[in-house]
């Protein structure tokens, strides 16, 4: 009985910490930055179509998509001679958090307080916390009155530069 009551709470357990979603340097859960359209495509279920890219001269384009029953906001970056990529994605999802817990409703002094010694990178808009292992990525938070009202992940702008 004993034995079955502990397998019961750790499955408990593994199934509570399994229910969020993380927003990482990567990306968010599978849709990883520089991901492929094709890659893209397969994970969303769904056929994207340019409205932009190949069309009028412009090498961005921003998709709305549902991932897993969550809106996203998907950034592309390419044109027709150069493969689609995935380029940044945001979410007004309280289920998605960093490794850390920071989410949708976490106030900027949780965000310094807890990323203190990490590159911040600070506007009263936007929080972006830069992977100061190869500086090529970085988690977004967007801010409205101190606290976040989205998150995503996003190249530095100094690594998009260099493309």
């Amino acid at each position: 009985m004993i034995l079955l009551t502990f397998l019961a709470t750790i499955g408990f357990f593994a199934n509570t910490q399994n229910n969020g979603h993380i927003a990482s340097f990567d990306g968010m859960d599978e849709l990883k930055l520089g991901m492929s359209k094709a890659e893209l495509e397969k994970l969303l279920k769904m056929k994207i179509v340019f409205q932009h890219i190949g069309i009028d001269q412009q090498y961005t384009e921003t998709i709305k998509a549902v991932y897993k029953g969550i809106d996203m906001e998907i950034d592309l970056m390419g044109s027709e001679q150069q493969s689609v990529r995935l380029d940044g994605l945001f979410t007004t999802s309280p289920l998605y958090k960093t490794a850390e817990g920071i989410g949708i409703g976490s106030d900027q002094e949780t965000i310094i307080n807890t990323y203190e010694k990490q590159l911040l990178m600070m506007s009263q808009e936007r929080i972006t916390l830069a992977d100061i292992d190869n500086l090529h990525s970085s988690i977004v938070f967007l801010m409205k009155d101190k606290k976040v009202v989205a998150i995503g992940a996003e190249p530095t702008a100094a690594f998009r530069d260099r493309e």
